[in-house]
């Protein structure tokens, strides 16, 4: 059972991999297509797309009655998102956050977590909540649209001495065939995230831990997979934009798309046990990083190691 849950691991982190390679890829090219700022992609193609294992776990969990998978799932996913993949981008290559204007989106990130906290510490997300969500969701997108529309002077060019030129259309490579090799790769990343995270929960309950736990920590890096691998091939590839954008929009996402269609489907109990640490690590990070975005213009390798360790000591707080 266990070298199965391994297996599973091993050939969904393959898969997640070349998927994401292929989604950053096709992304950038679409992009200087289109005539809109890597940002924008970011913030809805690939946010979007990476987050789409989330939604399977969440609505799964909801379905079979695992409420506290489903929170866990979203607060985790979030944390990671701040700790781990934006850390870890960041080791790789220095994030610059001067090139795009990204402070109305961190703002919407902030304001959608302090909105999940207060129904966290209300002890019921009702239907007529993930409504709300949804509607903030549409809204947030077609404002996105707009000022990326505006704004075509944020298109990032090609970074130089950057020998793949993985960003460049080759000839014969039209917009269509770029836009079906985003939808290819987002089906896989989701293919290989629900593979990767069927492994890891099986081990994980072969070590006897809480659905709470499993949550914020295996099922939460597992679905935020997506994002960390697509994070670190940007990050080699000196997109810095994507990686930004996927970030702020993934976890935009998780909470008023994942956690609105979820809670449209039942409403979703709160236990006590995300009332103690939990939220408020959330809460922290997201201050922390919208902060980050009004004062200061690049997330360093010093920094990105730091929020590693603090990744690190959050994870054994909670599995102590």
């Amino acid at each position: 059972m266990a070298m199965m849950s391994i297996a599973l691991i091993f050939g969904g982190g393959i898969i997640l991999f070349f998927s994401a390679h292929y989604l950053v890829q096709s992304s950038v090219a679409v992009a200087r297509h289109l005539r809109v700022s890597q940002l924008m992609i970011g913030l809805t193609i690939v946010a979007f797309g990476t987050s789409a294992p989330e939604l399977v776990v969440s609505l799964d969990a909801m379905l079979t009655d695992h409420a506290d998978i489903v929170l866990g799932n979203i607060i985790g996913s979030n944390i990671a998102n701040l700790l781990l993949v934006l850390a870890i981008a960041a080791v790789i290559f220095p994030i610059t956050l001067s090139q795009s204007d990204i402070r109305p989106e961190s703002v919407v990130m902030l304001a959608a977590t302090i909105f999940f906290g207060v129904l966290c510490f209300a002890g019921m997300i009702e239907r007529w909540h993930g409504l709300i969500m949804l509607t903030g969701l549409a809204g947030f997108s077609y404002a996105a649209y707009k000022r990326s529309s505006t704004n075509e002077s944020d298109e990032v060019p090609p970074p130089e001495g950057d020998d793949d030129h993985c960003g460049e259309e080759k000839p014969g490579r039209g917009l269509a065939l770029q836009i079906a090799v985003i939808v290819l790769s987002l089906i896989l990343l989701a293919f290989g995230a629900e593979i990767f995270v069927r492994g890891a929960v099986a081990l994980s309950r072969l070590l006897n831990l809480s659905e709470a736990v499993i949550g914020l920590t295996v099922v939460a890096v597992g679905s935020a997979a997506p994002e960390l691998v697509t994070a670190v091939v940007a990050a080699r590839q000196k997109h810095t934009d994507i990686i930004i954008g996927n970030v702020l929009g993934s976890n935009i996402f998780n909470i008023l798309g994942i956690l609105g269609v979820t809670a449209l489907v039942s409403p979703i109990p709160v236990s006590e046990h995300f009332l103690e640490i939990d939220i408020f690590v959330m809460l922290g990070v997201t201050v922390w990083l919208t902060i980050y975005c009004f004062t200061l213009k690049n997330i360093g390798r010093f920094t990105g190691g730091l929020l590693i360790v603090v990744y690190g000591g959050y994870l054994i707080f909670i599995l102590r």
